[in-house]
């Protein structure tokens, strides 16, 4: 793994992470009950959201 392919990396995990703890921020107060499904959903696709990072950024 190159620098360049590295920083792209943690970009996108960067984002990922933000957008993350927004729609938390954002839901949490009203959704509470639903919170533990969100974070599986999160969870299940990451996979997902990581591949479309790695296109995004290649």
């Amino acid at each position: 793994m190159n620098y360049q392919e590295r920083k792209s990396s943690w970009s996108c995990w960067f984002c990922v992470f933000v957008a993350t703890f927004l729609a938390f921020f954002f839901f949490f107060p009203t959704y509470i009950y639903n919170t533990f499904s969100f974070l599986f959903l999160f969870l299940f696709s990451l996979k997902r959201i990581k591949s479309l990072c790695d296109l995004s950024f290649s």
